[in-house]
């Protein structure tokens, strides 16, 4: 993993971005496509609506790399849908892992992935695009801090360390001990 490429950015990716102004016409048409297409999908009652689409996460702010993927939120009100919004919950994230496995969608290298967002569900992001209005609904602001790129790297080696002690009890079949590493 290259290290650096997580220290944040003096600019938006260019690849999306027509500087920081506006989401470049390519990736806006594809990212609103995707975003129907699975709202289709959904096969919901004609008065549940569509509120928003956003884009959202590292690509959305100064923190992208090229490990970061592409958030796309369908927000949605999920008392439209049914009373029960654990349920509607439940449903959707279903709905995304049988999309997901039907579908392997990149944009400029970076895989996309599709969340469906409560309307009233808040979120904590650097910075929040609408696709449907085409505009900043949070404008993205560059942080001013230090990444320890060492200490970084000691952890993110310890994880991997973990990961593979883990795979190689699971190789092993020692089931039981695998859960309990993992």
């Amino acid at each position: 993993i290259d290290l650096q490429s997580l220290v944040p950015k003096d600019r938006l990716q260019k690849a999306f971005w027509n500087n920081k102004k506006s989401l470049r016409n390519p990736v806006h048409k594809k990212l609103l496509e995707i975003a129907n297409d699975f709202f289709d999908s959904l096969n919901l009652p004609p008065n549940v609506k569509l509120k928003d689409i956003t884009l959202t996460g590292s690509i959305a702010s100064f923190n992208w790399s090229k490990y970061s993927d592409i958030d796309l939120h369908l927000i949605i009100d999920f008392s439209e849908v049914d009373e029960n919004e654990d349920l509607v919950k439940e449903y959707f994230g279903g709905k995304i892992f049988a999309w997901n496995m039907k579908h392997n969608i990149h944009i400029n290298n970076h895989e996309v992935e599709i969340y469906v967002q409560n309307e009233n569900e808040p979120h904590m992001s650097a910075g929040v695009y609408s696709i449907l209005n085409n505009e900043w609904r949070q404008e993205p602001a560059k942080a001013e801090y230090e990444v320890d790129l060492e200490t970084t790297k000691k952890k993110v080696d310890k994880l991997i360390d973990q990961v593979e002690r883990v795979y190689d009890l699971f190789e092993s079949r020692e089931y039981p001990k695998a859960m309990g590493a993992a």
